[in-house]
């Protein structure tokens, strides 16, 4: 037997080895990273119902907090008048109107007859009385929310039903109660349209009873799961099982829950089919690149020695050179068959694929991998052949920069592989405006990176007008074909363009300068609302630099040390002190003078420097305080955080190290947060702020009342302080519903044990009303505007009350 032939035959055996245990390692693998992600998704799943559940009952619990406290519903429960009766049944109408999940509201009497009732939609009272065990528990613990899951029989559906005993009242013998009706249908439809597929079970179960909650059709399949599973439905509640993989019959199901109320329990089952074909798929591929793979390196291995071991050294060693020389051609040798002839023919091969290696290399270089779009090195090879033209051609450009509205939230919820697929989409939307729109004759779309592209239009000869309304039409029909729905994987994303226009050369006679004008055009589309085009205009330039130049100001300012710190007085018009300040950044720059804390502060977020004006706020804080002397205990500096900064542990450990090396007693400093910094990240502020008040600094909630005001925040907080914005005081003395929103919110801060600060106090008048309603502190220019150190310190030392207030006209012994 032949060298050759042993060589090929042990080539053989090892190819079918290799191949066969990597393709049994490669399933193995694959099985485990589907159980994996699949757990993965269905845990994400539940713990999305179970967030939206917590946040339903949280609001609807402390919108029954609100109705318990409303003033008609007292005065009736106080004289039982008939038009009590209706002014009640009359705000409970416009309460449901304004939440249409709300099924019902009622209010129960001592004797458990239901005196007052407001439905969504009219349906048969089925049961007047109520009996249930959650009215009772409702009563043995007045001021708490009772709150359960059950089967409405008037509404004919299960309902989230929230008990609470109204008995603050001395007046009262008994205690009525309220009980809100919340409709679970958004649950009832995600178990009718499951995720995943249709054969995803989505449902809940009763643990002690073993009551379930599911779709109707899906019941008996759901009920013979639990029972083929656990023996019976009654043992599968008592077990609870999470994260497990069962078989039932020939199929094997992925089962986890989430707790959701009490003793509910919600589950999601998916069937191995809904998930594993597309493996299968994936495996069958997978075997057959293995497997060519495995052929192809034999044979390039058989190659290899067939060329290196049975051909002459010197022979290979004379024809080296010419082979890897590009200009070079082979010395024509003798047909022959022998061994010499095989080692032509070989290097020939090989040179003719480094050459195709070489021009894919280049492709590589010039192509965007994922979309097979022109890269930016291309586009930039594209406008270069496009502007040079022969002498006497007039070369006239559009360059439009497209960016992605909505991209970056498909790609953190949908993943990234749909992000991709999303990409290759929009890729084949833009191409088809090749044949749509002609003029212009499109010569290039480019994908620049991440979710940006271009397209490059050449223009006819037509006026600046014609042209400019032939780029409209093409741009508004590239935004409006990315604005329709994009059906992925059986789930449909949403996401539109934001299109800025460069002409070239009307507006750049160079490219760097038409892609960055272009650029410019996008952001102002952006700045605009999104989902439309603009073209460029100089002043964006200009608007462009006027940021720069600002952001350079602040730089300077924060190295010439320009910016300064100015406290204003908070007034404790019940212990009649000053109570403590608010330490507020200026900037009076060498170069621009006064700027205003709304243009430098969003200016130095943008650029990173925000940090640096926290931290200098703390330090001359910390030496307001030490300037004191003897400082009371209970007197507070506070400090501003920006909405980036509330979950940055380092800026907090920064600050708790100047505040300890300023010997400042934490208890001094108190942090302002506004309600928007809570909302972008809740969770990891809500973790900070714990921290930082475990560690003895204090809490306070800003501008209260100001866009998104949740009275959850309040609870899940536990701010120290609660400042009411401005928006309430200019208004609450001649404002009747200011008032008595003012008022409830007060009364809700107080019973959770928070000092409230009234901002923006500058009247007299002003000032009886927040003594009239018991507010705690006031701050604002009827006592003084934000002073610098050493007049806050003047200030201080020498205020006096109640001869201060004596002097503006106060009632200021109330």
């Amino acid at each position: 037997m032949s060298l050759k032939l042993k060589y090929t035959l042990a080539l053989l055996i090892l190819a079918v080895i290799s191949i066969s245990l990597f393709s049994w390692v490669s399933r193995h693998k694959m099985d485990e990273v589907l159980r994996q992600e699949t757990f993965n998704r269905i845990a994400d799943t539940l713990t999305l119902i179970q967030t939206s559940f917590a946040q339903t009952l949280s609001s609807a619990s402390a919108n029954l907090v609100l109705y318990s406290q409303d003033t008609s519903l007292q005065r009736y429960l106080l004289n039982g008048a008939e038009l009590d009766r209706r002014l009640v049944l009359q705000n409970w109408q416009q309460i449901l109107e304004q939440f249409p999940e709300y099924q019902e509201l009622v209010l129960i009497n001592a004797d458990k007859y239901e005196s007052v009732r407001m439905v969504q939609t009219a349906v048969p009272n089925k049961h007047p009385e109520d009996y249930s065990r959650l009215l009772d528990l409702a009563r043995a613990h007045p001021g708490t929310s009772i709150h359960e899951i059950v089967y409405h029989e008037d509404f004919q559906t299960y309902s989230l039903v929230i008990y609470r005993a109204l008995s603050s009242s001395a007046l009262l013998k008994h205690a009525p109660v309220l009980r809100l009706s919340v409709n679970l249908n958004w649950i009832q439809d995600i178990m009718s349209e499951p995720p995943f597929s249709q054969d995803t079970y989505v449902f809940l179960v009763e643990s002690h009873l073993g009551e379930v909650m599911s779709d109707p059709r899906q019941r008996d399949a759901i009920l013979f799961l639990m029972s083929s599973s656990y023996g019976s439905v009654a043992e599968f509640s008592r077990h609870k099982p999470a994260r497990r993989q069962l078989q039932v019959a020939d199929q094997r199901y992925f089962l986890d829950h989430r707790p959701l109320i009490n003793r509910w329990q919600l589950y999601i089952s998916v069937p191995n089919h809904a998930i594993s074909s597309r493996y299968d798929v994936f495996a069958i591929e997978l075997i057959l690149v293995i497997a060519i793979t495995g052929i192809s390196i034999g044979l390039i291995l058989y190659l290899l020695f067939n060329r290196l071991v049975l051909i002459p050294l010197n022979a290979l060693t004379s024809q080296t050179n010419r082979v890897l020389d590009d200009s070079a051609e082979l010395i024509e040798l003798v047909p022959r068959r022998d061994e010499i002839g095989h080692l032509q023919d070989a290097f020939v091969e090989l040179r003719q694929k480094v050459r195709q290696n070489t021009r894919d290399l280049q492709v590589q270089a010039t192509t965007d991998s994922l979309t097979g779009l022109p890269n930016r090195l291309a586009l930039m090879d594209i406008l270069q052949s496009a502007i040079h033209v022969p002498k006497g051609i007039r070369s006239r450009l559009a360059l439009m920069f497209i960016d992605l509205d909505g991209f970056k939230q498909v790609n953190d919820v949908m993943g990234h592989e749909t992000g991709d697929l999303l990409l290759k989409e929009v890729t084949q939307r833009l191409l088809c405006i090749k044949t749509a729109h002609q003029p212009p004759r499109l010569l290039s779309v480019a994908r620049l990176g991440g979710d940006e592209f271009t397209v490059v239009l050449e223009l006819q000869d037509e006026t600046l007008a014609d042209e400019v309304t032939t780029i409209a039409h093409v741009a508004d029909s590239i935004i409006d074909q990315l604005r329709s729905g994009f059906l992925l994987e059986e789930r449909e994303a949403f996401v539109g363009a934001s299109v800025g226009i460069a002409l070239y050369p009307d507006d750049a006679d160079n490219i760097p300068d038409l892609l960055k004008y272009a650029d410019i055009a996008m952001y102002e589309a952006k700045s605009l609302g999104k989902m439309r085009y603009e073209f460029f205009q100089p002043k964006m330039a200009a608007s462009q630099k006027a940021q720069l130049d600002l952001e350079n100001v602040i730089s300077h300012a924060l190295e010439h040390d320009e910016f300064e710190v100015v406290f204003q007085p908070k007034i404790d018009i019940k212990g009649g002190k000053v109570a403590g300040f608010e330490a507020l950044a200026r900037l009076n720059s060498s170069k621009m003078g006064w700027v205003g804390p709304h243009e430098f502060i969003p200016a130095a977020e943008e650029k990173g420097l925000i940090d640096y004006i926290t931290l200098l706020v703390c330090e001359r804080s910390c030496a307001f305080i030490n300037a004191m002397g003897e400082v009371p205990d209970d007197f507070k500096i506070s400090i501003n955080i920006s909405p980036i900064q509330i979950a940055d542990s380092r800026l907090f450990r920064e600050l708790q190290s100047m505040i300890s090396k300023a010997e400042v007693p934490y208890k001094h400093i108190e942090y302002e947060v506004t309600e928007n910094s809570l909302i972008k990240n809740e969770e990891k502020s809500r973790r900070q702020l714990d921290i930082q008040r475990s560690l003895g600094f204090s809490t306070a909630l800003d501008d209260f009342g100001v866009g998104y005001s949740s009275l959850g925040h309040l609870k899940r907080f536990s701010f120290c302080t609660l400042k009411i914005d401005r928006i309430f005081v200019d208004d609450v003395h001649h404002d009747g519903v200011s008032k008595v929103i003012l008022k409830a919110i007060i009364e809700m801060a107080n019973s959770l044990n928070m000092t409230v600060v009234a901002e923006g106090v500058e009247t007299v008048d002003q000032l009886d009303t927040m003594l009239d309603l018991g507010i705690d502190h006031v701050q604002g220019y009827l006592f003084s505007k934000p002073l610098a150190a050493q007049v806050a310190l003047d200030f201080l030392a020498h205020f006096a009350y109640p001869s201060e207030l004596q002097a503006l006209g106060a009632s200021a012994h109330r």
